[in-house]
């Protein structure tokens, strides 16, 4: 398995230095990117975005899940998936505590940014055009949804 993390080229610098003192420069790269500017890798089986679109509001979501969708591989078996990790809020977006305070904090700091439920990623998955969405817990506040191309 490779990967390559594309973010900011601040970001960057600093994987640069984790995956270099954890020696994984065989297996891991970066790339500086502005991923709603700049073209997307087209040779990746899975896209993981980890706390990424409390950043920015539904359009801009929607069309970043669409970029990503149109790079994935397509197919019944081998076909790509989206990973999203995100402090998701309940349905009723009144808690738990930790994702609405982070989506308050947002919501303050960004322009557009917010924290999402479930029900809202599931939706602009299967909007633009991901399957099988499905959603898991992780250790603490964050959980992973998963979409299927």
């Amino acid at each position: 398995m490779s990967a390559t993390v594309l973010d900011l080229k601040p970001v960057c610098d600093v994987a640069d230095g984790y995956i270099e003192l954890f020696g994984f420069k065989n297996r891991i790269q970066t790339k500086s990117v502005d991923f709603f500017n700049e073209d997307l890798p087209t040779d990746c089986d899975v896209a993981f975005l980890s706390h990424i679109i409390h950043d920015y509001g539904k359009d801009k979501d929607w069309s970043l899940f669409e970029k990503i969708y149109s790079t994935l591989p397509s197919g019944d078996i081998g076909g790509g998936a989206i990973i999203i990790s995100e402090w998701l809020l309940n349905d009723e977006k009144t808690g738990p505590l930790s994702s609405a305070l982070m989506g308050l904090n947002m919501m303050v700091e960004t322009s557009g940014g917010r924290n999402y439920s479930y029900s809202e990623v599931s939706e602009m998955l299967t909007g633009v055009g991901f399957k099988n969405i499905e959603k898991r817990p992780l250790a603490g506040p964050a959980e992973i949804v998963i979409g299927y191309k």
